[in-house]
This record gives structure tokens, sequence and C-alpha cells, in this order.
């Protein structure tokens, strides 16, 4: 192999590292979109377990929060888009972490 296969051959391997990296991101991104609304569902679940919402005027807000944006909550909770998207952190870790030791075979950082 020449100096320049070695040289293109390092450069492709940090290059898709990269992009590994910038997807996993994306993804647990996406992970913190979908976290939010589902700790609110968890609040709103103990505020009627605990108290009328009309006691506490932050569970009567979140009551009305999600009682009014009841589709994005519904999307939030398909547990299928959840998995789907677990799956694709499962992944892109694993891909990471392949491309890790990789560049550590290669002596890269």
């Amino acid at each position: 192999m020449t100096t320049d296969e070695k040289r293109e051959q390092r450069a492709m391997l940090l290059l898709e590292f990269q992009e590994a990296e910038e997807n996993l991101a994306h993804l647990r991104e996406k992970v913190n979109r979908y976290s939010a609304p589902i700790g609110e569902v968890e609040k709103w679940l103990h505020d009627a377990e605990i108290m009328l919402p009309s006691y506490d005027p932050e569970a009567a807000k979140r009551d009305a929060n999600i009682r009014a944006n009841i589709g994005l909550y519904q999307k939030t909770l398909n547990f299928e888009e959840i998995l789907t998207l677990m799956n694709e952190i499962r992944d892109a870790k694993k891909l990471v972490s392949s491309l890790s030791t990789r560049k550590a075979n290669l002596g890269l950082k």
C-alpha cells in the first residue's frame, strides 16, 4: 500500500468516525425532544395520584397544557417510534465503537 493510499484510508476513517459521532449527537437530541413530554406526562399522572390539579397551580397548568396539546403527547408516546429511535441509537453506538477501535488500530486519536 502506498503512502497516498494509507493517507486516504486514514482520512476516510476519520471522516466516517466524525459523521457517525454527529449522527449519534442528532439521535441524542431527538431523545431529549421525546423525553421532555414523557416527563410531563409522568408528572401529570403523579398529580392525579396525589391531588386534584385545582389545589396545585403547577399541576393545573400541566393538566391544561397536556390536554391542549394532546396530539403532541400522543405522537411522543408512540412506542413504535421510541423503539425505532432506541434501535437507531444502539446501532449508532456500535458503529462509533467499531470506528473508534479501527482508529486506535491505526494509531489515530
